[in-house]
């Protein structure tokens, strides 16, 4: 059966697209494991049935055509999660202020300086014209190709108005669109991964022309298999993303639950919607025919899985075959 939704729902989104609402999300930390007993058949056709409601909305968010931004705020629960039993609101603010850059005498220049640090990578990255990325690690051996338009973003991104806007809050990343038919071999997960509103563990995949045709699962694997055949598009990738060691959520040294904070602790894949942004095109904006013709994936969902350690290595090669050591031991080399 259908899942309903009450009519003001999608009212509410187009409504922040019409008069140009800066959308803030506060992410939702208090625990990861509500819906552990839920039939996951039901989690699929309520997870199709939300981003039906949602697809102009995010499609506008993610081509930045409207200024947003995604943060975590402590709470008792996440801090008891981070922290262990005794850990407190406080003591978890504590931890994220190098993090926040909040430690820093001028926060604000902080983020413009780190901000600066990430455009000045990812224009590196792109002027490699990289055509593939080997990434290699203990359990993965996997080669993702790169679209011949594929540019690298990290740091502010510009909306189509000339705005700049952070719309990842804290951001250790530089990313883009990987081709969605050219992924090969296998990539074991690093970290637990929320899927569906749940908590997925100890997972490799196995790619072949791109389209993920096997994986184990240590906890949750049902949920993994709903996710995949939510629709066409999530069983490619939308998204490899470059982040090392350097990282102060890396060098916390804690596993924070929540995809945007883990996220920035380690190279990640993303299952489904490939972001327009990070095609050198013009305009950036695109339909999902256009997308497809660019070999950017289509999707309903956009999944962010972590699959680096401190042994990772990542080469690439470029359009006429040399190859360059992106990063050696966890370490980026650009």
């Amino acid at each position: 059966d259908e899942i309903k939704f009450p009519r003001y729902i999608p009212a509410v989104f187009d409504e922040m697209l019409c008069d140009d609402w800066a959308y803030i999300r506060i992410e939702e930390t208090a625990d990861t494991e509500v819906l552990r007993d839920a039939d996951s058949s039901v989690l699929q056709r309520y997870t199709r049935r939300m981003h039906t409601l949602q697809r102009k909305f995010k499609n506008a968010m993610m081509n930045n055509e409207h200024p947003w931004c995604v943060i975590c705020a402590p709470s008792l629960p996440w801090a008891r999660q981070v922290l262990g039993e005794s850990g407190t609101e406080q003591q978890l603010w504590e931890v994220l202020k190098p993090i926040l850059r909040l430690d820093a005498p001028d926060p604000k220049a902080a983020w413009k300086e780190h901000g600066q640090r990430l455009l000045k990578r990812s224009r590196r990255l792109t002027e490699m014209k990289l055509d593939s990325l080997h990434i290699q690690d203990e359990g993965t051996d996997l080669t993702i190709g790169l679209t011949e338009h594929a540019a690298w973003v990290g740091g502010p991104d510009q909306l189509a108005d000339g705005r700049y806007v952070f719309v990842n809050i804290p951001s250790e990343e530089v990313f883009t669109v990987p081709d969605a038919y050219r992924t090969e071999g296998t990539v074991r997960l690093t970290m637990p991964v929320t899927i569906m509103e749940t908590t997925v563990e100890g997972v490799s995949l196995t790619f072949r022309k791109g389209k993920v045709v096997d994986f184990t699962a240590e906890k949750n694997g049902q949920i993994l298999e709903q996710f995949l055949t939510l629709d066409e598009g999530t069983s490619y990738l939308g998204e490899i993303a470059l982040v090392d060691t350097s990282s102060p959520i890396y060098q916390s040294g804690k596993l924070f639950n929540s995809v945007l904070y883990d996220e920035n602790a380690a190279c990640h894949i993303a299952l489904g919607q490939g972001y327009s942004g990070c095609l050198d095109v013009d305009p950036p904006a695109l339909t999902a025919e256009e997308k497809r013709a660019y070999h950017c994936n289509v999707s309903m969902e956009h999944s962010d899985v972590m699959i680096s350690t401190e042994g990772t290595c990542v080469t690439g090669t470029d359009s006429d075959g040399r190859r360059v050591q992106i990063m050696d031991k966890g370490k980026l080399l650009v």
